[in-house]
């Protein structure tokens, strides 16, 4: 199965004003900084336990939403905001099916996907620059989607909910880990850390709803057996610990200076408020398409 219409470049995708701004925020120099602090490509928030490391805590997120999807080995999976494909080979490594496809808006994740790929001999593995909203492929194309630690940056998440209903096969299943953000963090009482995060997170105001809220939006467009639980306890508490220890700051400061440093512990002392007052969370979210549905 190939897309209808592949795209590899920048060029050719039509971005909205806010696509232009992910654009902007994860590629180009901010890619470059990103490969340079964490050049295992290993870059969601993490699933922390057992005192894991944060390179094994963000293959535990990775490991815990493929785990939704039960991969058997006539399977076509797909990957929703894949970054630099950890999640697609991940799976190549571990879940053997049919064909796996790696999307994403921003070229030079897609260019390094490919180049980690060519080094693991995947013969069933495809990367394509292209929208989470405006998937190229036919419908009922795929038996599996999944996204990890991307779809709060999808203008808009229920967009993709439509497109992620329209490629899945009858009785297909959607797993998604993701932010989660109560619309009481737009209180005026709230206002400096939620702007400081929705800006630098390139979060689109349509996405602003919580846990539940999502859970109702993935029924009204007609998925079934929709679970949402919420797993911030081992996401963004302890990924805030981490990247405002001393032994992060230290490295931050080697790694990319003291300006960049400071901006890094801003960010995640916010996320550390924020979680704390209920205004943000962390889900693990799955979902089927009902075996008797129509595209």
């Amino acid at each position: 199965m190939k897309a209808d219409k592949p795209q590899h470049l920048q060029a050719e995708l039509p971005l909205s004003t806010h696509q232009a701004k992910v654009l902007e925020r994860y590629g180009g120099e901010e890619f470059d900084a990103r490969m340079k602090s964490f050049p295992d490509g290993y870059h969601n928030l993490g699933y922390w336990k057992d005192g894991c490391d944060r390179m094994a805590a963000s293959r535990n997120l990775i490991e815990l939403v493929v785990s939704q999807l039960h991969i058997g080995p006539n399977d076509s999976v797909l990957e929703a905001g894949t970054g630099v494909g950890r999640g697609v080979l991940d799976i190549h490594g571990h879940s053997p099916c049919k064909h796996l496809v790696g999307i994403d808006l921003t070229p030079e994740n897609i260019a390094h996907a490919h180049t980690l790929a060519s080094t693991q001999c995947c013969h069933n593995v495809e990367f394509l620059c292209m929208s989470a909203t405006d998937l190229q492929f036919p419908d009922a194309s795929f038996d599996k989607i999944f996204s990890v630690d991307s779809a709060v940056h999808f203008d808009n998440r229920e967009q993709f909910f439509r497109e992620a209903w329209r490629v899945l096969k009858p009785g297909g299943v959607l797993a998604i880990a993701d932010t989660c953000i109560n619309p009481k963090a737009l209180n005026w009482l709230y206002r400096w850390p939620t702007q400081l995060l929705l800006t630098l997170w390139c979060v689109p105001a349509d996405n602003v709803y919580n846990l539940q809220s999502y859970r109702a939006r993935l029924e009204q467009q007609g998925f079934v057996d929709v679970q949402a639980e919420s797993i911030g306890i081992n996401t963004l508490a302890p990924v805030c610990d981490y990247f405002m220890s001393d032994h992060h700051w230290q490295l931050a400061v080697a790694t990319d200076g003291y300006k960049e440093a400071v901006l890094s512990h801003t960010v995640f002392a916010a996320m550390k408020f924020a979680y704390a007052q209920g205004l943000i969370d962390y889900g693990l979210i799955r979902a089927s398409k009902p075996l008797d549905s129509q595209p």
